[in-house]
């Protein structure tokens, strides 16, 4: 699953790679980071483990960056194939699949874009590109109403070179708020480390981010007010530790996942209303594949054994 990280920040360039190492538990193939430098965007992107593009960062420093790790969906693992993804004034990072990318993408070659990937993501660089007329929520506006599928998307412009603007749809995207700063990822492990004051986007969500400010945009580009809370996670529930690696950590974890949720049902029972729903239940179907089949196998066994319906 692919994985987001952005940072407007005093000198927060490693702040974005070290982010993106705590994202490495959601699998990827390739990362990158987009950032500007005076007053230009530089994009720094390679196939193969996240430390790989650490070198390649020159000890630069910025105030803006966006970084992604991908999992290839439309077109194979590749340095060209990784994100983040340019077209004129945007450059972007993208979770999620834009299903009607193929007709998209033939529309923008007949009107003159050039691509240089074989992804999807891509595609909306082109469309913020072509739907641009100076106004960036416009253009922004204009360009998910040409998309059909998922996204969570990050996007510089060159002509905005203070802020980030983020629009989510059904994927992920948290905005975290710092004492001084801003930041986002598609998951809270990428923030935690840096603040807990975090609000997750709903889907229709549109954010422009600075160092000093957030503003939210529903999906008709009224400007709304959120909420942000504070998340109970800390940095040491996150971390690999001892452990090789992240699966090995969940794995061992379970007993003690389990007790604790046993526990709060004990705690505190189950309501009436639950109760009285459980005995209209006649059938359930349990899916899983590989470790989680034979997990709801032995839930069925369970369920069975104790007649709990």
């Amino acid at each position: 699953m692919c994985g987001i990280v952005g940072f407007l920040k005093n000198d927060c360039l490693l702040d974005i790679y070290n982010s993106l190492l705590q994202l490495e538990y959601r699998g990827y193939d390739s990362a990158g980071i987009a950032y500007y430098k005076d007053n230009k965007i530089v994009t720094v992107k390679q196939q193969g483990k996240v430390s790989n593009i650490r070198n390649r960062l020159n000890d630069d420093h910025t105030d803006v960056g966006i970084g992604h790790t991908r999992w290839a969906t439309h077109g194979r693992p590749s340095d060209i194939n990784s994100h983040p993804h340019s077209a004129g004034r945007f450059t972007i990072v993208h979770n999620g699949i834009i299903e009607n990318y193929l007709e998209l993408k033939i529309m923008l070659v007949n009107r003159g874009s050039c691509f240089l990937s074989d992804t999807d993501t891509e595609v909306i660089a082109h469309l913020l590109e072509l739907n641009y007329r100076g106004d960036l929520l416009q253009a922004m506006q204009a360009t998910r109403n040409m998309l059909c599928g998922s996204y969570a998307v990050a996007i510089i412009c060159a002509d905005y070179p203070d802020t980030v603007a983020l629009m989510k749809q059904e994927n992920p995207l948290i905005v975290g708020k710092g004492e001084d700063f801003f930041c986002f990822a598609s998951d809270s492990p990428a923030l935690v480390r840096h603040t807990k004051t975090i609000y997750k986007m709903q889907d229709g969500d549109i954010a422009l981010v600075s160092k000093s400010s957030v503003r939210f945009f529903d999906s008709a580009l009224n400007e709304t007010q959120k909420t942000f809370i504070i998340t109970p996670l800390n940095q040491s529930q996150l971390e690999k530790g001892l452990y090789e690696s992240y699966m090995l950590k969940e794995i061992d974890e379970i007993p003690t996942a389990m007790a604790a949720s046993l526990a709060c049902i004990a705690y505190n029972g189950l309501d009436s209303k639950t109760k009285d729903k459980l005995k209209t239940i006649r059938k359930i179907h349990i899916l899983g594949c590989g470790t989680a089949y034979h997990a709801g196998l032995y839930g069925k066994y369970i369920i069975e054994k104790l007649q709990i319906l």
